[in-house]
């Protein structure tokens, strides 16, 4: 069984690694990651590519990087991502795994995506109940680091700080315990199927603006805080 997995960098990826491995100990399991071209980024995270490269050697995974142009719009993504599971088609693939939770938009979206490819799609964590996922969590030796953080939702010193799912629920109540609708975003630097813990810095951290326009033609201004996170050599 050959299996791609949708790869972030963070804790739903690492999550979704670990239970795919239970559930298909004899699989192959490589890892995908979207990178933004012009920054050397995953989107919305943050995280350079180094980081991400240092996790597949720890893991001894194969990694493919998909480059997106910075500007490019969701059909440009779509043309990318679709290219690429063609090429990983043609290598001998039939599933990509995605780490998602609840979102059931995002969840279809892929799925779309996945058909229009002749790819078929696995959600492992689908609906599992956050007990559960906790104890995954705790299970794995997840060692993650918030990489990014919505400041209407969470205050900015999050950034660059460890996350524990238990510590965020007593912490922060109002606030998804796993980030789910996108409160905060996490760069996982140790785990029980790395070979050693990634040495990991956090050199300070940024915060970025970003205008919205909503549905019915107001704009909103938006704000997120970033950790400016390196290999510690």
């Amino acid at each position: 069984m050959l299996i791609h997995l949708s790869w972030s960098g963070g804790k739903d990826s690492a999550l979704c690694y670990a239970h795919l491995r239970r559930l298909y100990p004899q699989a192959r399991i490589c890892l995908h990651c979207a990178v933004s071209e012009s920054f050397g980024r995953v989107s919305m995270h943050g995280v350079p590519v180094a980081l991400i490269e240092a996790q597949a050697q720890a893991m001894g995974v194969g990694l493919q990087l998909i480059h997106v142009p910075a500007a490019a719009d969701n059909q440009a993504y779509e043309q990318s991502m679709l290219q690429f599971y063609q090429q990983i088609k043609d290598e001998g693939f039939e599933y990509v795994a995605f780490g998602d939770l609840h979102l059931e938009d995002l969840k279809a979206y892929r799925l779309s995506l996945c058909q229009k490819a002749g790819m078929q799609a696995l959600f492992p964590l689908w609906q599992m109940p956050y007990g559960q996922l906790s104890q995954l969590f705790e299970e794995t030796g997840i060692r993650a680091v918030i990489c990014a953080a919505d400041l209407d939702k969470l205050p900015a010193g999050v950034a660059g700080k460890d996350y524990r799912p238990a510590d965020y629920a007593r912490q922060f109540p109002g606030v998804d315990m796993f980030g789910e609708k996108g409160e905060f975003h996490t760069f996982v630097y140790d785990a029980c199927f790395f070979a050693a813990p990634l040495p990991v810095v956090c050199q300070g951290t940024e915060q970025k603006h970003y205008t919205y326009t909503l549905a019915d033609g107001s704009r909103r201004e938006h704000a997120f805080v970033f950790a400016d996170l390196a290999p510690d050599c």
